[in-house]
């Protein structure tokens, strides 16, 4: 009854969303609207399991910050952990509508923009999870996408690339990763992990030296 009301006040009054604090949109779509449901669809995913219990908690026990590409019901319970650790964790999103999903500290964006944004910020690690293949297509804007990941992480930052074998060619290939980012070391993971057509891939930035010893 509650949901059939919700919806109803969304579709005829769409002016009092608006109106609403972040955390009270989020209340709702979490509990009535199907954001927990969306959630827990997604967690149920071998791939979305390894995420949540191997490679967040290590970051998380590790210290890290991490800036996280992409928000939505099933990301909203990362960044609580983080901040609940006194953690920084960052969210970006191009859509605004994620914004109810977002960290305290999100950006309304594109990735390829995001230099605009944090200019001089670094991260620990950056976890891009779904993106090449899903809007992120052509190789010169993953490429692009790939020297801004390497200018916003620290030396030795980490980056954790998810991306569908069936949609898109082995980012290893591109001219960018082999440039500016080597296999992961220091962690207790394997560099590349499949799970069906799901691929997750971590790698370590290169240091700085050894780029320009190699240009």
């Amino acid at each position: 009854m509650l949901t059939q009301l919700l919806q109803k006040v969304n579709s005829r009054l769409p002016f009092v969303k608006y109106l609403l604090p972040v955390s009270v949109k989020r209340w709702i779509i979490w509990n009535f609207m199907g954001g927990k449901a969306d959630y827990e669809s997604k967690s149920r995913l071998p791939s979305r399991r390894y995420l949540e219990m191997e490679i967040l908690p290590w970051l998380r026990a590790s210290r890290c910050s991490v800036l996280f590409v992409g928000a939505g019901p099933y990301t909203y319970p990362y960044h609580r952990a983080f901040e609940t650790a006194r953690l920084r964790f960052a969210t970006i999103d191009i859509n605004p509508g994620a914004r109810v999903w977002g960290a305290r500290e999100h950006y309304v964006a594109s990735i390829l923009e995001v230099d605009q944004l944090l200019p001089s910020v670094k991260f620990d690690a950056v976890l891009c999870n779904g993106v090449f293949g899903f809007g992120v297509n052509r190789d010169q804007d993953k490429n692009r996408a790939l020297q801004l990941f390497s200018e916003l992480l620290n030396p030795r930052g980490i980056l954790l690339l998810g991306w569908n074998n069936d949609l898109i060619g082995d980012p290893l290939n591109l001219d960018e990763m082999r440039r500016l980012f080597e296999p992961a070391v220091g962690t207790p993971f394997l560099r590349r992990m499949v799970f069906e057509t799901h691929v997750y891939d971590l790698f370590t930035k290169k240091p700085a030296g050894f780029l320009a010893g190699s240009d």
